[in-house]
């Protein structure tokens, strides 16, 4: 391998790594802050969750989720 590509290579790890770090401490401050919500996953936060719930009650109830979500966790949730 040459210099230059074994620089870029350890590059992309490095903003891969740093992208991954900050993940993990934006929900360390949800928790830290005692934020109530549906519970979100590392890569794909709750997407997932919008999905299933667009499947079952359809796109036109969707903008209902949020007053769901609201009844659910109060005024405040992330």
């Amino acid at each position: 391998m040459t210099f230059l590509t074994t620089g870029l290579i350890l590059l992309l790890v490095y903003f891969i790594s740093l992208l991954l770090w900050r993940r993990y401490k934006y929900f360390k401050l949800r928790e830290e802050l005692g934020l109530t919500g549906p519970p979100a996953g590392f890569i794909s936060g709750n997407i997932k969750d919008i999905v299933i719930w667009i499947k079952e009650k359809g796109l036109e109830n969707s903008p209902y989720q949020i007053l769901s979500l609201t009844e659910k966790y109060r005024k405040t949730f992330g």
